[in-house]
């Protein structure tokens, strides 16, 4: 498999049946929608296009209520109302209406209901934990976060040149504050080829606070050439062994593996639905949203009408690019390529502790 880890050098087609092939052909319902609340957000991330979408989109309260009354309808037995942007703490009045509508709208139904919020920290206070609490939902953070100060800064700067002196600072502060409640709530690191090199350095950071659940991403939108992928793997590989049940693993993978495929559906305050990652890469993806789209939100009367299966929506996303654009080929296929390896990673360390 190595010699496609150069993908420019291999046939397109041939690029296309290896990675199809690395992927299960099986359908399924999704169960997560995340919303998409606004496109706004307080850090210029190195790997998302977040913040400097124009015109700005918020989400509106009747397009909110109308996504829960369709999530509501699913047929899987878990399903998870996750709330993104953007920064989605910036629109806190419309998170807690819609928190609301949805503990309403899903107390009848006899399943697992779930309340997910994604989060980069700078608005995280007490008080808004205080409010799901109250509110007895079942509710988890995913807390972006990509380490010290210099990794921080060189991945996810802030816009206002007033907030980049002290926002890590504050970040932490809100982090601790989480611990302190004991709330559930895993880290998603995103790593890059730049900030690799601290990569274990910033993980003993957060576990020294009392981190107990993390996520190492690898950033979409770049091209990972192979030396950079030998030496994720490797620091990735003496962390797993080093804090073991610290990492989400083969688990995680499994279900959103590759990453750019992500088992979740998002609504879009334009009341698209599309796959999960398609508005942060718009900058670097400019067919994304015609590959990744699922219509729009009218288009469905049920959510288990929408039925998905990676391997055909990889083959169709590689088909339509290798028809479209190379650089844009090269790119999807690397970060496809990617996700298969991360999730071959996970199986091979779990593997050799069994």
């Amino acid at each position: 498999m190595s010699k496609f880890m150069v993908l420019n050098k291999a046939d397109k087609q041939e690029i296309i049946r290896h990675l199809v092939s690395q992927v299960k052909n099986e359908d399924f319902s999704p169960s997560i929608l995340l919303f998409c609340l606004t496109n706004r957000c307080q850090l210029n991330c190195r790997y998302c296009d977040m913040g400097r979408i124009l015109p700005v989109r918020e989400m509106s309260l009747s397009t909110l209520k109308r996504g829960i009354d369709l999530l509501s309808t699913s047929k899987t037995n878990v399903i998870t109302f996750q709330i993104s942007g953007g920064e989605p703490l910036l629109k806190w009045d419309l998170m807690k209406k819609g928190v609301e509508y949805f503990r309403e709208k899903t107390k009848k139904l006899d399943k697992i209901k779930e309340v997910s919020l994604t989060t980069n920290g700078l608005l995280l206070t007490a008080e808004k934990i205080d409010f799901f609490k109250k509110k007895k939902v079942d509710f988890d953070v995913v807390f972006a976060f990509d380490g010290e100060k210099n990794s921080q800064n060189l991945n996810r700067p802030a816009f206002q040149k007033k907030l980049i002196q002290n926002y890590s600072d504050i970040i932490l502060k809100n982090l601790d504050g989480l611990i302190a409640l004991g709330t559930d709530f895993v880290v998603n690191m995103v790593v890059r080829p730049e900030n690799l090199a601290d990569l274990e350095e910033n993980v003993d950071l957060l576990v020294k606070r009392g981190v107990k659940s993390l996520i190492v991403s690898y950033a979409m939108s770049i091209f990972w050439k192979e030396k950079d992928i030998e030496n994720f793997f490797s620091v990735v590989s003496k962390l797993f062994f080093k804090y073991k049940n610290l990492l989400l693993g083969s688990e995680h993978c499994e279900v959103d593996e590759p990453m750019i495929t992500s088992c979740a559906l998002t609504l879009t305050p334009e009341e698209e639905i599309v796959v999960g990652p398609t508005y942060p890469l718009l900058k670097f993806f400019p067919h994304i949203k015609e590959i990744n789209s699922y219509g729009r939100l009218n288009d469905y009367q049920n959510f288990s009408q929408i039925k998905r299966n990676k391997r055909k929506e990889i083959n169709k996303s590689l088909e339509i690019l290798s028809r479209k654009d190379d650089r844009e080929f090269f790119l999807w296929a690397n970060n496809i390529y990617m996700g298969i390896l991360y999730r071959n990673l996970f199986r091979k360390l779990e593997n050799k502790i069994k």
